[in-house]
Parts: structure tokens; sequence; C-alpha cells
């Protein structure tokens, strides 16, 4: 029981020194790293002679990189289809399968209309282009996906008395709010996994590192 307890307190969140795990992390992640500098290096080749002119000091070898600009556009341009599916291990009445059924339905509808959606300044699919180059480069992609509380103002004008004409004097505003699904990109430069995890699934913490405007 005392070492239980000990364990416990050990693991407060107050406790945990996250300036040492972002270093053991980015320690074990060095070797990976370089290697992600040496694919996208070759992405981005470059050719120096002596027998160039002089105005041109590099001269850019698109050969690999159109093959990756190739496979991005065909993935950001798919049909990307949604299955959602809820998985319970209770026992469920037929009434409730059928409650389950239209919820996934539901959800499977909204998923979609966000992929696209107008009323985000970036639309989520041409957010996932970040995500692909990694993807695409170094072998694995990671996004944060969080769920985005919107507010708008709606701006209308009242209807008189007559039901015909519009009163352009008076001013109705409403308040809307609604949620939507998002995504943000997590360049892969700046994830830092625990050393011991053999993947992020199995990860006890995962860190992301971000930069902040002074």
């Amino acid at each position: 029981m005392a070492e239980e307890t000990k364990r416990k307190q050990k693991d407060k969140p107050a406790d945990i020194d996250w300036k040492d795990r972002r270093k053991r992390a980015e320690q074990n992640q060095e070797t990976l790293f370089k290697k992600f500098e040496k694919f996208y290096d070759i992405m981005y080749a470059t050719f120096n002679t002596d027998n160039m002119a002089p105005w041109r000091s590099k001269v850019y070898i698109p050969i690999l990189s159109s093959k990756a600009w190739d496979l991005i556009s065909k993935f950001v341009n798919m049909n990307h289809g949604f299955d959602v599916s809820v998985r319970d291990e209770l026992p469920i009445t037929p009434e409730e399968e059928q409650s389950i059924s239209d919820r996934e339905e539901k959800a499977e509808y909204k998923l979609d209309f966000d992929f696209t959606n107008p009323l985000l300044e970036v639309p989520i699919k041409q957010k996932l282009f970040n995500c692909l180059m990694d993807a695409v480069v170094a072998g694995t992609g990671f996004a944060k996906v969080p769920w985005r509380v919107m507010k708008e103002k709606q701006y209308a004008r009242p209807i008189n008395d007559d039901n015909i004409t519009v009163d352009i004097e008076n001013e109705i505003v409403r308040d809307i709010q609604y949620g939507c699904n998002d995504i943000e990109p997590v360049n892969i430069f700046n994830l830092f996994i625990e050393p011991s995890a053999t993947s992020t699934q199995t990860a006890n913490w995962i860190m992301v590192r971000s930069f902040m405007p002074i």
C-alpha cells in the first residue's frame, strides 16, 4: 500500500518534469530526425557546378519532388469516406441498436460536411497538405483533431405588421454558436514521444512543441 501511494504521488502532474521528458525524448529521436532531414534534403535537391552561368548559383532538381507532389495532390483530392461505428460490449436492445445506427449515420454526415466546411477559414481538406507532406517524405504524418466552437453574428431586418414590407430602421442581431471538427497539422520535428514506447498508441505521453509570438 505504501509503495502504491508513493507511486501515485510521484505521477502527479505537478511533480512531472516535462522539460526533462522533452530532453530525453529529443535525444532518443535525434537519429530519427537526422534521417528525416536527409529525406527532405533529397526532396529539395539542388545541383551545383562551376560550368553554370554566374547568375545561377543553384539548379533545382524536381525529379523526386514532382513524384511527391503528384502523390499529395492525389491524396488531397480523394473522396474521403468516413465509417463511424460504436463499439460496446454491453448487450443492447433492438431499439437501442436502431438509435445507435441513427447516431452513427448523423456522425458520418457531420464528418463529410466538416471535411470541406466553408465556414472554416481554412478547410480541413487544405490543412491535410502539411500532414501528407510529412507522410510522403518521412513516412509518417501527425495532426491534432480538436472540436472547434465557432461564434458569429447574424444580422436581419424585422418584417412590419403588414407582413410585406421590411423595417429598415431596426435591426435584429443574433449570436450564433456551433461546433465542428477541425484539424491542426503537427510538424514531425515538433513531436516527442515517450522513449520507451514502441508506437504512438502505446505511449503514456506525447509532447508537441509549439511556438507563440512574444
